[in-house]
């Protein structure tokens, strides 16, 4: 995932120093966690595939959501960043997150694994967003939701420059190649963007 000050995501151009301002309340109003897993649509026993995982911004309110019953799939190809995982998944004694170790495009998830499947800010980085977001239709049931979070396309003074951004437009497109429908853009704080979109 990447965040305000630079990106840590799936393309493994992660930067390890300061993981805290990941959990930063400066964060968490700029792109509130719960907002985005309630366009998953979230809820206790589901199973769900945060796909560019990082330290765990999303993977542990959504631990928490999905309970016992349920698991979140922390997936990411930095080892140090699934070790992050581990060690705050325990910290709050939360037993129902897998950490995989994964390569951009190839996630090790069998098919129809999850639910609803989450890439914040990791589709940008992606040499193939085309192949990882098929990847990512695969490990989902038919019907699964899947949420995409990306920055604007505009310049801000910090995150990716504008050229490295995708618009929600491009995003859109990439979503159907893929196969899905039932597309919603929605809002994201201020700097970032969410389309959701459903599995065929």
């Amino acid at each position: 995932m990447g965040l305000e000050a630079g990106s840590a995501g799936h393309s493994g151009h992660a930067d390890h120093s300061g993981l805290e301002r990941f959990f930063s309340a400066d964060r968490r109003r700029n792109m509130d966690p719960e907002l985005v897993l309630d366009r998953l649509g979230l809820k206790a026993g589901m199973v769900m595939a945060d796909i560019g995982s990082g330290p765990g911004y999303f993977v542990l309110p959504a631990a928490r959501r999905v309970g016992p019953t349920g698991r979140v799939y922390a997936v990411d190809v930095d080892q140090m960043m699934l070790d992050e995982v581990v060690k705050r998944t325990a910290a709050e004694g939360l037993a129902n997150v897998t950490p995989v170790l994964s390569q951009e495009d190839r996630l090790p998830l069998p098919d129809g694994v999850a639910d609803t499947a989450l890439l914040a800010n990791v589709l940008h980085e992606a040499s193939h967003p085309d192949r990882l977001l098929e990847e990512v239709a695969r490990v989902l049931r038919p019907g699964g939701s899947i949420v995409v979070v990306e920055w604007k396309k505009e310049s801000q003074g910090w995150g990716p420059p504008p050229q490295h951004r995708l618009a929600n437009g491009q995003v859109e497109a990439l979503l159907r190649g893929c196969g899905c429908r039932d597309l919603d853009l929605f809002e994201v704080g201020p700097h970032h963007f969410g389309i959701v979109a459903r599995t065929a």
